[in-house]
């Protein structure tokens, strides 16, 4: 009990980098101003001890500015937010005019936050790293799936005999191809996706 009573918590104001280096800039520049102001009074005449505070004091403050200067290059959160957001209205807009397939989750959250456009006239699905639409899990195979796309639309062709990829609830065969249409669902191994 005794140590409990000695716990104390102090609050400590979240300073950024960047408000921190422009503190220790704005006193360095502050210091800096003091001494000219010290050397115009003195009449122009300094010492050594002064000479070398002054350049020390330079230094440092040209040390700040680098800083300040990498620490802006960098990228703020609020840079990379408004590139996803950018990157969102993107494929938002480039849903409204091809052709894709959203995958399905069981978390709603998740569920559409996902996105494959069939932006080639082929575009193989499966495991593989040359795989347009890249899926993982059980049941998923290599090449798993090809989805071939004339004009607007979309037809889906299963590459395995084990009936892995299901449209509607109807397990395709090995070769077989089957139009889609919009909503139609499309299960291969556990993933589901909606085209």
């Amino acid at each position: 009990a005794n140590d409990i009573k000695q716990i104390s918590c102090k609050a400590v104001k979240a300073v950024s980098k960047t408000e921190q280096l422009q503190k220790e800039l704005k006193s360095a520049k502050d210091e800096i101003a003091k001494l000219r102001a010290a050397l115009a009074k003195g009449g122009g005449s300094i010492d050594d001890g002064d000479d070398e505070k002054m350049e020390e004091m330079k230094a440092q403050l040209e040390e700040m500015k680098a800083k300040m200067a990498r620490e802006s290059n960098k990228v703020s959160p609020e840079a990379i937010l408004q590139a996803q957001i950018k990157a969102r209205k993107e494929a938002d807009a480039k849903r409204k005019n091809m052709p894709h397939l959203e995958f399905l989750h069981p978390d709603p959250n998740f569920s559409r936050s996902t996105c494959s456009f069939i932006d080639k006239d082929t575009v193989n699905a499966g495991k593989d790293d040359d795989c347009g639409v890249k899926l993982t899990g059980l049941g998923v195979l290599a090449q798993h799936a090809v989805f071939t796309k004339s004009g607007s639309e979309v037809a889906v062709k299963a590459l395995s005999g084990k009936e892995l990829t299901i449209v509607n609830g109807n397990k395709l065969k090995g070769g077989q191809s089957v139009t889609l249409k919009p909503f139609d669902r499309v299960v291969m191994g556990k993933k589901n996706l909606f085209l």
